[in-house]
């Protein structure tokens, strides 16, 4: 019997965050026996075309997307996960080029406090480690390693680098209504992406996404690594009171973060046909 048609929806490459080229991720993605896969870089979308040109030689279908940052009220962040990007929206171009400049300067107010913290690191190394122009805490993290300051990336994370830790700094983020209708401008739609990682009372992170359903939210990430059966089942339950579409991804960065490997959890074909039925075009 072949194995059952799989896919994930949820990648970063080199562009972004990711430790493979957009054509390697494919690759991956086709080792891996996936039938689909998107490619979701930070902010960015120059690893289109490389990616969809290497799923075209495989016979693997990929999505274009892109995972935006947006704002809630408590200064933490909600993840939007956009498909079927056009990549020639100049509105859409001109504001990820904004929100990569408030990286650059978050960046730089990040290797100010790391100094002052007694872990100084050099910027022109987590350039070279970047490679593009979306620079993230990863590459820090990165850098961190490097320079004998941490053991370990996840180690940078918990002492410097994450919310609420002594180097963290805030940048600019989209309201989760405004990356919708963005979204939607670009021909896309828009998905929740890991919802229930972010330690939001269940609650008032079901109140919230009420309020991105009623600004056109399309779907919400359901299966993902660090989702639980519990936590996929009450997520499951508010897509259905919602009448979302279900995605799932493994949020894959390679090397440079630790998570699941491409195509874990395990996603059925099924739901992207599902997601296609909400396009409009």
């Amino acid at each position: 019997m072949d194995n059952p048609r799989h896919i994930d929806l949820h990648n970063h490459s080199t562009a972004s965050d990711g430790a493979l080229s957009p054509a390697a991720l494919v690759r991956q993605a086709f080792d891996a026996g996936l039938s689909a896969m998107a490619i979701t870089d930070h902010d960015c979308l120059d690893g289109i075309d490389e990616a969809l040109a290497e799923g075209a030689k495989l016979g693997i279908e990929v999505v274009p997307g892109v995972e935006l940052s947006t704002k809630r009220p408590d200064g933490g962040s909600l993840h939007v996960l956009g498909y079927w990007i056009r990549q020639d929206h100049d509105e859409f171009n001109q504001t990820l080029a904004t929100i990569r400049e408030g990286r650059h300067d978050r960046n730089t107010r990040i290797f100010k406090k790391l100094a002052e913290l007694g872990a100084p690191i050099e910027a022109s190394r987590v350039a070279d480690l970047a490679g593009g122009d979306v620079v993230g805490r990863p590459h820090i993290a990165q850098a961190l390693v490097e320079a004998g300051h941490v053991k370990s990336k996840q180690e940078a994370f918990d002492r410097y680098l994450a919310h609420g830790k002594p180097a963290y700094q805030s940048r600019r983020r989209l309201d989760p209504k405004e990356a919708i209708a963005l979204l939607h401008a670009a021909g896309g739609l828009a998905v929740l992406a890991h919802p229930a990682i972010h330690d939001i009372p269940k609650e008032e992170l079901k109140a919230e996404i009420q309020s991105m359903v009623e600004a056109g939210l399309d779907g919400i990430e359901v299966h993902y690594p660090h989702h639980n059966q519990a936590t996929q089942t009450w997520l499951l339950n508010l897509a259905a009171e919602f009448n979302l579409a279900v995605t799932g991804g493994s949020d894959f960065h390679g090397d440079f973060k630790a998570n699941q490997p491409m195509g874990h959890p395990f996603v059925p074909a099924a739901l992207l046909e599902k997601l296609k039925a909400r396009r409009k075009d």
